[in-house]
């Protein structure tokens, strides 16, 4: 297992800046009860963005019906 760190700090032109991502390896690694784990989480989290993404567009699809509605209301 990988961690990343964002927050690589160097300095340009005398300021701090960041160089973007930095990968480092575990010591001594990570058991399996806990990989397993973390890959439950990774799954159930895709998941529930999966179902998110559906409801949003059901929803655009009922605003914009209920935008077409009203606009035909005005005519």
């Amino acid at each position: 297992m990988t961690i990343h760190n964002m927050l690589k700090e160097t300095y340009v032109d005398g300021k701090r800046a960041s160089t973007g991502q930095v990968s480092a390896q575990l010591g001594s690694g990570v058991d399996t009860t806990t990989k397993n784990k973390i890959q439950n989480l990774e799954t159930k989290v895709e998941e529930q963005s999966n179902k998110l993404d559906k409801i949003t567009s059901m929803l655009n699809a009922i605003s914009e019906k209920t935008s077409t509605s009203w606009n035909n209301f005005w005519i």
